[in-house]
């Protein structure tokens, strides 16, 4: 599904175990990263690459945002989507890109898949469910640090957001916080909703025409 350690370090002593020789590996390309020198033969799939076997027909559906390179597959029989680390079957996902991963998640609700297996995690049944609820986090979150900004008489950095949105959060987890704001940040930015200035952040002020 994508090039993370925890989801690649077993293919190459497998392959090793298998055979000498090198073996296809299918995988999407990310650009400007370098592949295993131990595995010369890529097979680089696309979005809505159809892989078809005996009693299984697999659909690649691009799913960026987790990384640059995340891929989902469909399975067709089952109306069940293997989600990788963009959906998982019990905390929510990390994302290098927040507005590329809500694309993805609006684009694996319109598949609207009865069955999801995650990438970690226990299976999810209710697939449409589950996405919905992702979707809703990540919303929510947006909408306070809106608020946030919105209600400040001053700019604020990613501390002062993390301190009014998640409140008595133990201190230890103040960094992880702090980057996760970050990524708020940058997707509702590129939607045109704030504006940074120096180190601080504030809301964009619309002037009405009525």
């Amino acid at each position: 599904t994508h090039w993370h350690p925890d989801h690649t370090e077993g293919v190459q002593p497998i392959i090793k175990t298998i055979t000498k020789e090198a073996i296809r590996v299918s995988k999407y390309k990310l650009e400007g990263r370098p592949e295993w020198d131990t595995v010369t033969n890529y097979n680089y799939i696309t979005d809505g690459h159809i892989i078809e076997t005996e009693g299984a027909t697999i659909q690649a559906v691009f799913t960026p945002g987790h990384t640059k390179d995340h891929l989902s597959f469909y399975l067709k029989e089952e109306n069940a989507l293997f989600t990788g680390d963009c959906i998982l079957g019990e905390t929510t996902a990390t994302f290098e890109d927040l507005f590329t991963y809500m694309n993805s998640l609006n684009k694996m609700l319109k598949i609207k898949p009865d069955t999801i297996y995650p990438g970690h995690g226990p299976v999810v049944k209710d697939g449409v469910d589950r996405i919905e609820y992702f979707i809703r986090h990540r919303t929510k979150r947006n909408e306070q640090i809106l608020t946030a900004l919105r209600e400040s008489k001053e700019p604020l950095n990613e501390l002062e957001i993390v301190k009014i949105v998640y409140i008595g959060l133990n201190e230890n987890l103040l960094p992880a916080a702090c980057e996760n704001v970050t990524h708020h940040l940058t997707a509702l930015e590129k939607q045109n909703l704030i504006e940074k200035s120096g180190e601080k952040w504030t809301h964009k002020r619309f002037d009405s025409k009525i």
